[in-house]
């Protein structure tokens, strides 16, 4: 025992030794290795290569001693003179007793805390080849060097970046730690790969495929430096939770050459997904995945052509739920083959199959060339839209019931315009058929539901044909048929036009309540009309009822044409009130924010009240259906301007009204009523008036015939003169009114009308010299306003003596041929004179300011008869003017 312990006291001493005499050898030799490598730095690289504090260590390498750098800086090789590398410490390990010899092989290097930006510009040069080569078979004149002999790389906590710009490959990773072990400097030799790593960010061209995800590698490879070949003989990856192999060989010589086999079985769809691509991950983020997948690529290149790719994908037991609605789409199986020899490629699919609930889809065929794809595919599917709705999240529809079912092949080429980044579709050919049976839909924040619906649309090449859509939306129904062409390209592109022909049939439209209402609809904008540019349609309507709030339709025919944002109904017919109403109207873009909109109209026998009554006395309460009845016939002309929001510019409004109406009554107006309170407050006209008969009279005025043509223009209403021959009384009315209910009318009453204080008075006959009393009626339709007008009273008395004289003319044409060449003289009407006395009131001397004048009226006495004398004309039917009789 005592032997023992002083054999280890012994060695205990030599170790001690040793460690001892290596520090005192490290100190001795540590300014001259250090100022060495800091010679060699300055003269073996291209660019710039800074460090701190440098120094020998022994204990962080142990065995092998290293010389530790602090703050490495090397810049790289592009003229931006960006960072290559910056590391917190770098360790160039070696061989203990390289010291003595002087030669310092370089057997490792361990970085960490490090930062390295590799880059590849459009010109393939790279930024990392920042050392200086020795030229070929040229001896080394310094006997004591760093030689690189590295057989162990370590990378540990840090950042590297890879841009590749050619390729268009990007990645950014983290690695905590990662080895290569192998002798690297050998010009064959194995190399063994552990590397953990967290990938932030890998771009391949405009995909995405990580998302700090987790990359583990474990690999052998045989390295072939004189072939510039290296060969992967044992390989395990796990991206994620997805593991794969990959097996081949890499030649990165002058005539470089590739043939990689990536292999996956039973990997699980969820992990896959979590793998995919940012654009496909964000689709089906919403679902959950269950099943396996198997893959197998081989990829080949040689020289500078592409890679050629034979990928085949199956899956099997496949499961996709919906996280929100639990709807899931199961028994998916499919087998995808991809083959891509450069320009072809081909993308076959193989009994693609699943199922929703009682539902099912099926697809299969083959998609040619990516870049400009050439399709061959068939679909099916039956599925209830509900289950649709829910499994793909169509949230715009609140309600959607029903069942689906559709077959189709898709055949063509697909090309692909860039100026838009879209496929135009032009060129595809599509044939099928879709069914809809028992659908009910209804879009969020509506109140419309569609009911009933049933659908055989079939697809042919470029255009749809409706055989049948039909259903009730709101209580009115609807059958539509007709065709839809170009509409694949139109659903696909941004310039192609749809164009629809078709007829639509109904048995009743209530508009009341197809209508969106202000509950309706959880939006507060403006609403902007705006007729589209590139829709075309021309749609035949017959429909037998029409009902909206009031007004009722029935037998409506119409065409309805859109056309270069243009829309025409030509022509519209309907039955309503008892008559018949004919229209034409268009409807296009005067400017960015107005519409201009031209109508002509024609009503043939209409019930006047009950029109009044259907469009709801037309929002005004001057006059309304309970103070109507007639039949009216009308020739309308109306054109205004109406802005985005359809409100018509009422200063815009122009329309020519010609009316007539037959058999009518004005029935307890108010504002005639207001006329005979008028009258009994005027003193002028009370005495001579019986006013309690005279309201009486104007409660009721019917007339044979009313005629007349009225204006509206820059918001005024323009009534011409017009005479009402009515049994009551024969009244006169002109005027206008505002569209703010301004009002300035004249009416006129005969005078046998309005005087009738004592019915022996007054005779029916007329003298002919038309007395008239004038009333004018201003203000507002709320506070009328009225008075006598002496105005039109002038002008009737100047209009009634110039057609005096112009029957004066027509009795000497006939009686005695003067005047034969004026050939604006017409026929000599008769007048009767009546019996009894009369009174001349001259009404336009009314003026109310003015001292009261008092009126008398004296009976003209009796002239006696002469027997003897014969009558002066000779027509005794005739009557001749007074002047004539009186000339002897």
């Amino acid at each position: 025992m005592r032997i023992l312990k002083i054999i280890l006291i012994s060695l205990l001493s030599l170790l001690t030794l040793l460690v001892v005499t290596v520090f005192i050898v490290l100190r001795y030799y540590e300014d001259d290795v250090v100022n060495y490598a800091m010679n060699q730095a300055k003269t073996k690289f291209k660019t710039r290569v800074e460090f701190g504090p440098a120094d020998l260590a022994f204990w962080e390498t142990f065995p092998n001693a290293s010389l530790r750098f602090t703050d490495v800086y090397v810049e790289e090789t592009f003229e931006t003179k960006d960072t290559l590398l910056f590391a917190k410490k770098v360790y160039l390990e070696f061989n203990l007793f390289d010291l003595f010899r002087g030669n310092y092989d370089i057997q490792a290097i361990d970085a960490s805390d490090a930062l390295c930006v590799m880059k590849v510009d459009n010109q393939g040069n790279d930024n990392w080849h920042f050392w200086i080569e020795e030229e070929a078979g040229r001896a080394s004149t310094d006997s004591s060097e760093f030689k690189l002999e590295m057989k162990e790389l370590k990378l540990t906590n840090s950042n590297v970046t890879y841009d590749n710009r050619t390729s268009q490959f990007f990645i950014s990773l983290t690695s905590d730690k990662s080895i290569a072990k192998g002798n690297f400097t050998g010009q064959q030799f194995t190399l063994e790969v552990e590397a953990g790593a967290l990938v932030h960010l890998l771009k391949n061209k405009n995909d995405t495929y990580a998302d700090n995800q987790t990359l583990t590698a474990e690999a052998v490879l045989e390295v072939d430096n004189a072939k510039d070949e290296f060969t992967i003989t044992e390989s395990e990856f796990n991206w994620g939770k997805a593991q794969f192999n990959v097996s081949g060989a890499v030649n990165f010589s002058d005539k470089p050459k590739t043939d990689l086999r990536i292999e996956a079985r039973e990997l699980d769809l969820e992990d896959v997904k979590a793998s995919l691509p940012g654009s496909f991950k964000k689709t089906l983020n919403e679902y959950n995945a269950d099943g396996e997948l198997n893959l197998d690529i081989t990829l080949k290149q040689e020289g500078e052509k592409r890679y050629d790719v034979n990928a085949t994908c199956t899956i099997t037991d496949g499961e996709l739920e919906h996280d929100d609605s639990g709807v899931t789409l199961d028994d998916i199986t499919c087998e995808l083959k991809y083959l891509s020899k450069y320009p072809a490629e081909i993308l076959t699919i193989r009994s693609m199959k699943a199922k929703m609930n009682t539902g099912y889809l099926e697809a299969n065929g083959t998609i040619k060339n990516f870049d400009s794809p050439d399709l061959d595919i068939q679909l099916s599917a039956q599925a209830e839209l509900n289950d649709l709705k829910k499994f793909f999240a169509w949230d715009t529809l609140e309600v959607c019931t029903g069942s689906l079912r559709a077959s189709a092949s898709l055949k063509g080429k697909l090309t692909y315009a860039e100026e838009d980044s879209a496929y135009n579709w032009g060129a595809l050919q599509t044939n099928g058929e879709a069914r809809l049976q028992e659908v009910v839909l209804r879009m969020q924040h509506s109140n419309r539901e569609f009911r009933g619906l049933q659908a055989v649309v079939n697809f042919s090449n470029k255009d749809a044909h409706v055989q049948n859509l039909a259903g009730t939306v709101n209580g009115s129904d609807f059958n539509i048929t007709g065709s839809i062409l170009n509409l694949i390209p139109f659903l696909t592109s941004k310039d192609e036009k749809v164009t629809l022909n078709a007829t639509l049939n109904s048995q009743l439209i209530d508009f009341t309540n197809l209508v969106e209402t202000s509950t309706s609809t959880s939006s507060n904008e403006d609403y902007h009309f705006e007729l589209p540019e590139r829709i075309h349609f021309r749609l035949n309507s017959s429909v037998k009822k029409f009902v909206f709030r009031t007004f009722e339709a029935t037998d409506v025919k119409g065409i309805a044409e859109l056309r270069n944002k243009k829309f025409i109904v030509d022509p519209v017919s309907f039955h309503t009130a008892d008559g018949d109403f004919s229209a034409q109207l268009a409807f296009e873009e005067a400017s960015d924010d107005m519409y201009r909109m031209n109508c002509l109209a024609n009503l043939k026998s209409i019930d006047i009240q009950k029109l009044f009554t259907e469009f709801e006395n037309f929002d005004q309460t001057f006059i309304q259906d309970k103070n109507l009845k007639g039949i009216a016939n009308a020739s309308v002309q109306f054109r205004t301007l109406l802005t985005t929001d359809l409100d018509i510019v009422q200063d815009k409004i122009e329309s020519l009204i010609d009316i007539s109406i037959e058999n009518g009554e004005l029935n307890n107006l108010e504002s005639l009523q207001d006329i005979a309170t008028y009258i009994r407050s005027n003193k002028w006209a009370a005495p001579f008036v019986d006013e309690d008969k005279f309201a009486e009279k104007m409660k009721n005025i019917k007339f044979s015939k009313l005629e007349n043509v009225i204006e509206i223009k820059d918001k005024l209403i323009t009534i011409p003169q017009m005479d009402i021959r009515s049994t009551a009384m024969d009244i006169s009315a002109k005027g206008t009114h505002t569209f703010d209910n301004a009002i300035d009318y004249t009416i006129g009453f005969s005078l046998r009308d309005v005087l009738v204080r004592k019915e022996t008075e007054w005779q029916v006959a007329d003298d002919g010299l038309g007395k008239r009393m004038f009333v004018s009626m201003k203000g507002t339709t709320d506070n009328p306003v009225f008075a006598i007008d002496k105005d039109a009273a002038k002008q009737n008395r100047q209009e009634e003596m110039q057609a005096e004289k112009q029957n004066v003319k027509a009795l000497l044409k006939e009686e005695f041929g003067l005047f034969k060449k004026d050939n604006n003289i017409g026929t000599f009407k008769e007048t009767v004179t009546p019996s009894g006395s009369t009174s001349t009131l001259e009404w336009d001397g009314f003026d109310e300011k003015k001292e009261e004048k008092k009126t008398t009226t004296t009976p003209p006495e009796k002239k006696e008869e002469k027997k003897d004398e014969p009558a002066k004309t000779t027509d005794p039917k005739k009557k001749k003017p007074k002047w004539l009789e009186e000339k002897k």
